[in-house]
């Protein structure tokens, strides 16, 4: 969709020699400034979306508890449209020795997971983010609570706009 979008744009673009003369199929104008703005929205909502890497690097399994959103959806990592529930992300697990699971979030979200140490069945940290729709408020990512046996190394991510992709890496402390 997004190719087709920069298709229009430079038909009109290569095109200025065109006037109000010129006969241009009204039912074509309606079907491009459609998709035009299909394209458009498509494009808004992946810049507020987040997604939440996480790597297991530890010997054991890592589960999802008390997944929350204070605004904002979860959805499917595969498709924006397949939208989760707490539910669905709390049955998620990140399998051990290099496993990566995604949560992501869109929306202007808000929200907060629980990792957890599948074996021992402790607790490992709290993430919490606010990933801002306004352009002007700050994207914040943050461990909270973290269990001392763990090491929980939060990669970067964009401060302010898109948040994009955050790598969150699980491991034992050594």
């Amino acid at each position: 969709m997004v190719e087709f979008r920069a298709i229009v744009i430079d038909m009109r673009l290569k095109c200025p020699y065109m006037s109000d003369a010129t006969p241009f199929p009204h039912s074509l104008y309606q079907y491009l400034n459609f998709h035009i703005d299909d394209a458009s929205m498509a494009s808004s909502l992946s810049q507020k979306s987040l997604q939440i890497q996480i790597q297991d690097d530890l010997k054991y399994d890592i589960r999802i508890e008390n997944a929350k959103l204070e605004s904002g959806k979860f959805y499917n990592e595969d498709d924006q449209n397949d939208v989760l529930t707490s539910e669905d992300v709390d049955d998620m697990v990140i399998r051990h020795n290099g496993g990566i699971r995604s949560v992501c979030s869109m929306d202007g979200s808000r929200g907060s997971i629980d990792l957890v140490d599948d074996v021992r069945d402790a607790k490992i940290c709290n993430l919490t983010w606010r990933a801002s729709p306004e352009g002007g408020e700050r994207n914040e990512i943050e461990k909270l609570n973290q269990d001392t046996r763990y090491m929980v190394d939060i990669g970067s991510w964009n401060e302010s706009g898109t948040v994009g992709s955050v790598l969150v890496t699980v491991k034992d402390q050594d």
